[in-house]
């Protein structure tokens, strides 16, 4: 994933109590589990539950190669950060680009538990 400079300059100065509210924001919940200066967000979607892990010090800004490792983490594309807030301004047009389907390679949309496969969602077909 590549941002632009624009987009760069505003998420370099991000501390870890900004990417927790934008976290919040996003639908992921922190596990009560969890205690300490390790927290872990949680967050179900139809499909899949995806799971973060933050280490929490108050302040914390990171470099940009471990703070783009963690976005690509969580998911967020540079729309994802216009709309939790991580950035400001108008976002670009999105641009309409074909999605063709191609097999997914699983055993008929499980795995060997029988749940759906995570790739497909039980489909046994992915978007590319």
């Amino acid at each position: 994933m590549a941002f632009t400079k624009g987009v760069w300059d505003q998420l370099r100065a991000t501390t870890v109590e900004q990417l927790i509210a934008a976290l919040e924001r996003d639908g992921f919940a922190a596990d009560p589990a969890c205690k300490g200066a390790v927290l872990v967000f949680i967050k179900t979607e139809a499909k899949v539950n995806r799971r973060v892990v933050v280490h929490y010090h108050p302040g914390k800004t990171w470099g940009a190669k471990f703070l783009k490792g963690l976005l690509d983490d969580i998911g967020w594309k540079e729309n994802d950060l216009y709309r939790v807030g991580l950035i400001t301004g108008t976002p670009p047009p999105q641009q309409n680009r074909p999605i063709y389907l191609v097999p997914c390679g699983c055993d008929g949309g499980l795995t060997s538990t029988g749940q759906p496969c995570p790739k497909c969602g039980g489909q046994r077909f992915r978007e590319v």
